[in-house]
């Protein structure tokens, strides 16, 4: 099977910071979970992204 790559606009790190941010001002540790639950949606979609199906918890789906 083939591997993707994923790729961002550039924008995203500013974004992924901005949520970093806010999540550890909720309560700490809080975004070490959300990186964690976001590595592996990446490795999903790397894996198969052509997916249909919505991922868990975080509602991300494909455009």
């Amino acid at each position: 099977m083939k591997k993707y790559k994923v790729t961002a606009d550039p924008r995203v790190k500013t974004d992924l910071q901005d949520a970093k941010d806010f999540l550890e001002s909720k309560q700490k540790g809080l975004s070490k979970k959300f990186f964690k639950d976001y590595k592996k949606a990446l490795k999903k979609l790397e894996a198969n992204p052509f997916f249909s199906s919505t991922l868990q918890r975080h509602s991300l789906s494909p455009i």
